[in-house]
């Protein structure tokens, strides 16, 4: 059996911190958010393309863009994994973002997690699935 890894968004209250330290757990940084990883490198750290905090919109703004290459630029190298630009409920589009960006979050960190959206099947994702592409839920 895989053995399960718990990630939680970043978080800036000392207390939270201490508490997800405690119990093992490792940070998820976003684009969107503050570029900090709290100092968990240790643990494990994996980085959100910021996608979220641009749903409804339709597409994966410049702005995150932008900022999504830094991060992965910065911190890639010492990443457990990224997610690459998605749409929010952008079902075939969505994966078509994903997949242009693969090969570049592939040559900055060793994994990488497609987020599966609203619309998409099975069979659109899994051709793209091995040891260093896997699956991130994503969705409304």
């Amino acid at each position: 059996m895989a053995e399960l890894i718990a990630y939680a968004v970043r978080t800036g209250t000392k207390r939270n911190l201490a508490g997800l330290r405690e119990l093992g757990w490792r940070l998820l940084v976003s684009a969107a958010g503050v570029q900090s990883t709290e100092g968990f490198e240790d643990l494990g750290i994996a980085l959100d393309n910021g996608a979220w905090s641009a749903r409804g919109t339709g597409e994966y703004p410049d702005r995150l863009k932008r900022l999504f290459i830094r991060l992965v630029v910065t911190l890639g190298s010492i990443a457990d994994w990224a997610v690459p630009p998605d749409i929010v409920a952008g079902g075939t589009a969505s994966l078509n973002l994903s997949l242009h960006w693969l090969p570049w979050v592939l040559k900055h960190c060793r994994r990488a997690l497609l987020a599966v959206q609203d619309g998409m099947v099975v069979d659109q994702v899994r051709p793209h699935l091995g040891p260093d592409v896997g699956v991130f839920v994503g969705g409304t």
